[in-house]
């Protein structure tokens, strides 16, 4: 069973243990983030643990960086066994490998970013 909802920042589709989201391509700021990881906490609860691929291809990469910060909560790391990211550019892809590797400020779980969606599902085969 396939199961669907939104938030104000993205689209998601939960199957198989693999939640997947589509990020919009709107400005947000750290209201609307919190709005957001409320419901992804309330519709996710009993999905968990989960793989998780998000698109942020189309995202808006210039949000507030307390509401990016914010999107890094425990309690949504806690769901997740492993996060692959999806972005369209190579330069976005590296910079964010990099960060993830060298900062002390990231998520607990396994998380490296992708240019498709393909490559991101055969990463997480790993995790199942």
């Amino acid at each position: 069973m396939v199961k669907k909802f939104s938030t104000p920042l993205a689209n998601f589709e939960v199957s198989d243990g693999i939640v997947y989201s589509v990020y919009l391509p709107d400005k947000v700021n750290l209201e609307q983030v919190k709005e957001h990881v409320r419901i992804m906490l309330e519709e996710l609860k009993d999905d968990a643990p989960f793989l998780t691929i998000a698109d942020i291809s189309k995202a808006d990469r210039s949000n507030e960086k307390e509401a990016r910060d914010y999107l890094n909560t425990p309690e949504l790391s806690a769901l997740s066994k492993a996060t692959a990211v999806i972005a369209d550019s190579m330069l976005a892809r590296i910079s964010a490998n990099l960060y993830l590797r060298f900062s002390k400020n990231v998520s607990p779980t396994p998380t490296k970013f992708f240019a498709t969606k393909e490559e991101a599902l055969d990463w997480l085969q790993q995790f199942k």
